[in-house]
């Protein structure tokens, strides 16, 4: 649960100008990505992995964080944990979704769909559990509950972007 709290705070973070949609290779050299039109990554001293911000006017950012997903259970499984213990650890916890979803390249990913409270923010937050090279992330991406589904389809694209290095 440290990393939901990690991807909230970065909601009042300063972030300089946007740049273009492009190929990057993560700060890990683990995965390559595409990053969104317009998002930035920042720079962090915490986490192997990019921290992916949308600045925003209102100096609440939309944000993706990207952390390693330790195990080899199955997804399903992997799944009905998530589902016990996300409420658990989130304030205003309200399930919107969880299910598991192929993307693009017919990788099955564990997707789920929330809102809560975090230091006072309302927030929907879309959870994602990828292998990519044999290994496992969960990619939590985070925006304002008043955003509502406005960012879904960059972030699917996002998670389906990720591939192995070279790919």
């Amino acid at each position: 649960m440290r990393l939901l709290l990690i991807t909230t705070l970065l909601f009042a973070s300063g972030v300089g100008a946007a740049s273009a949609s492009q190929r990057r290779l993560d700060r890990s050299k683990e995965f390559a990505y595409t990053l969104p039109d317009g998002w930035n990554v920042v720079p962090t001293l915490r986490g192997a992995h990019d921290v992916i911000v949308l600045p925003a006017d209102d100096g609440k950012s939309r944000n993706i964080v990207i952390n390693d997903q330790p195990g080899t259970s199955p997804l399903a499984e992997l799944k009905r944990k998530y589902e016990r213990d996300l409420p658990k650890g989130l304030k205003d916890f309200q399930q919107i979704s969880r299910e598991l979803v192929e993307l693009q390249g017919k990788r099955q990913t564990i997707r789920i769909i929330h809102t809560n409270t975090t230091p006072g923010v309302p927030v929907r937050q879309i959870n994602y559990v990828v292998e990519v090279g044999g290994r496992r992330y969960l990619v939590a991406c985070t925006v304002l509950m008043e955003d509502g589904d406005h960012y879904d389809k960059v972030f699917e694209a996002f998670v389906s972007s990720m591939v192995e290095p070279g790919k």
